[in-house]
């Protein structure tokens, strides 16, 4: 019997490691993107005093822009950080959050006033309130996927029948 000393538990832990298949992928960023909505239309639509179909159709489409962009963002991120998702440092959580949520500026500020008819600045302004919302909420799901989720999820996808 040999006794594994902490490093070989932790490279046998990193071997171990199993990503997102495609399909796992794309249930992480559509779920990901749904209790979004659900969280961000009323609170956009009592920011705003716009209709609510207003915000909805912005927030839809905002969405599967986000759904597309998570997909891309995470496969590179990952294909950079080859660590098990579930080792994730609250750091490299942070750093993920991070680069993901500024990526989306540059598209999202000017299609949201647009859309609403408002001035970029007030773009600005509820795009800012918004980072701040999906900086936390984009790292509390990814870890709380990752941690609860993933494991569970990844099994389903990668069962050959």
């Amino acid at each position: 019997m040999t006794v594994m000393n902490s490093v070989q538990e932790k490279n046998l832990k990193i071997a171990r490691h199993q990503p997102m298949v495609a399909k796992e992928r794309l249930f992480n960023s559509i779920l990901f993107e749904s209790l979004a909505l659900g969280l961000t239309i009323p609170l956009s639509k009592f920011i705003t005093d716009k209709e609510i179909n207003d915000v909805a159709i912005v927030s839809v489409f905002m969405s599967l822009y986000c759904v597309f962009w998570n997909y891309v963002y995470n496969l590179i991120f990952e294909k950079l950080y080859l660590r098990a998702r579930e080792q994730w440092s609250t750091v490299i959580r942070i750093m993920h959050s991070v680069g993901f949520e500024t990526t989306l500026i540059v598209g999202t500020v000017p299609f949201i006033a647009l859309m609403l008819d408002i001035s970029f600045v007030a773009a600005l302004e509820l795009e800012a309130g918004l980072l701040v919302f999906f900086f936390i909420y984009t790292f509390v799901f990814n870890w709380g996927y990752d941690k609860f989720i993933h494991v569970i999820v990844n099994k389903w996808f990668t069962i050959s029948v």
